[in-house]
Order: C-alpha cells, then structure tokens, then sequence
C-alpha cells in the first residue's frame, strides 16, 4: 500500500534480492576512493559490475579475505558487503564529517539499523524491536519509522495471536533508509553499476564452512 505522504514503505522493498546475510551503508558526499581509505581496506581489486555468483569469487579474493564493493547514487556512496559480520569500527570511521546510515541483515533475524554523524550514533535498533533504541537521538526517526512501515506498537505479539502484524522488517528498514538519502536501492540500480572493489580480513579466517559447497566468507573491515 501506498504511504500518505508518497514516499517510501516496507512494500516498495519486499522484491529486493540482497541475499540472506549482507550489509548496505550509505555514505553521505564521499567517493569511493575515500570509502576504501577510510575503510583501510586490505587490496584494491579495480572496478567491478555486480558479479553473477558471488562478490568474494572474483579474481584474486584470497580465502582469507571478503569484499567490500563501493559505487555512488544520489550524493551518497553505496558500499555493499555480502555475508558481512558488520563491525562498527569503518562505519564510525566513515562517518568522519559527515553522515553515514546502514543496514544489516542475517538469516537468523539478527538486524541492525543504524546512523552515525561525525563518528557518534545517533540512533540504533533492531527493525524487528524498533521501540527498542539507543544511541544520541534515539527518538529522531519515530515519524518516519512509522510511515516507513516498522511496527511501533511495542506488542511483539506471538504469530498465533489475532493481533500480530506480519511486518517486513528488513524491507521496512531499507524503506526508511530511502526516506533518509532519497535514492531508491533497486536491483536494476545494484546490477547498472559500476563498483570499486576491494578486499578485507575475513572473520572466518579463511574457514570453509562445507566441502561439499562454495566456500562461504563473512565480510569485515581490514
């Protein structure tokens, strides 16, 4: 459904494939060169376009590294990790200056929301609890979370209960990032793009998960 005010909802976001684990930071007036500066990241990989398999098989991934992959779209860079373990500390270096709002998502639920300025949080939460906040301004985004589609209630009602709403919480929290940077992630948008790539430390040591499978690594910053 549509929002009152024509601006973005959980429901412009339900199609989007970002995969089962990934992060997604926007990063307000900065280039990707200073993106991978400030990321200090491991090596430099080159330009990209979004690879058909998986960003961590492109030539010359090592198994101990992971890839950050960064392009720009509406004043803001765009930096993609896939299977991220999501560390605070290139997000709060990135944020030196300017703004910088991300997204987390896993398989298990465990997501995260969150806006740094000039190195400080100002607001923190999980899009499946977002009563629950914290950070400088905790309260700063409440209208917009509302219209966005989050579930303000505070019930968290069972499933079994007549009253639960079925909320897509990660879409729901990409909807409310694109009420922040007034650009639109769109696989069209993720698959035209031009990235700058680069590899980092993976938190998996290099660890093969399955022999039987692709090997699959967690992206972290270096």
């Amino acid at each position: 459904m549509p929002s009152s005010d024509g601006k973005a909802t959980a429901a412009d976001y339900t199609d989007l494939m970002l995969g089962e684990v990934y992060a997604v930071t926007w990063a307000e007036g900065l280039t990707p060169d200073a993106v991978l500066d400030r990321w200090r990241v491991r090596r430099r990989l080159g330009r990209h376009t979004w690879p058909e398999a998986n960003w961590a098989d492109l030539p010359g991934v090592r198994r101990d590294e992971a890839v950050v992959a960064v392009t720009v779209a509406g004043g803001w860079a765009l930096v993609f990790e896939e299977m991220s373990s999501y560390d605070d500390a290139p997000l709060r270096r990135l944020s030196a200056s300017t703004r910088v709002v991300s997204n987390y998502h896993n398989f298990e639920a465990d997501d995260r929301f969150v806006i740094f300025q000039d190195g400080v949080i100002e607001v923190d939460f999980d899009p499946n609890t977002p009563t629950m906040r914290t950070g400088r301004r905790p309260d700063m985004l409440v209208p917009e979370m509302n219209a966005a589609g989050l579930d303000m209630s505070g019930l968290y009602l069972d499933p079994a209960d007549p009253g639960y709403r079925d909320v897509p919480y990660d879409a729901a929290a990409l909807a409310l990032t694109e009420r922040l940077t007034g650009v639109r992630l769109t696989d069209e948008l993720l698959h035209s793009s031009s990235y700058l790539a680069a590899t980092v430390e993976s938190p998996l040591g290099g660890a093969v998960i399955n022999e039987e499978e692709p090997r699959v690594q967690a992206s972290g910053p270096g």
